[in-house]
């Protein structure tokens, strides 16, 4: 999984210019894993680390 968003990573950094970044909305809710929030709050991390991406994170509800 890391090796495919390294890719992805890589080929998304190559058609964007450093002075834009691209705009990321994460969905996440509940599922039966309790690291779920935690693994949403990694991938915006991950993200935001590179330079090229404003990530913001948008939670359904808990039922």
């Amino acid at each position: 999984m890391k090796l495919n968003l390294t890719y992805l990573l890589l080929i998304l950094s190559l058609s964007i210019t450093a002075q834009s970044k691209m705009k990321v909305l994460i969905v996440d809710g509940q599922n039966n894993h309790l690291v779920w929030p935690r693994s949403t709050i990694m991938m915006k991390q991950y993200l935001e680390e590179t330079g090229l991406f404003e990530v913001n994170i948008q939670r359904t509800e808990y039922l």
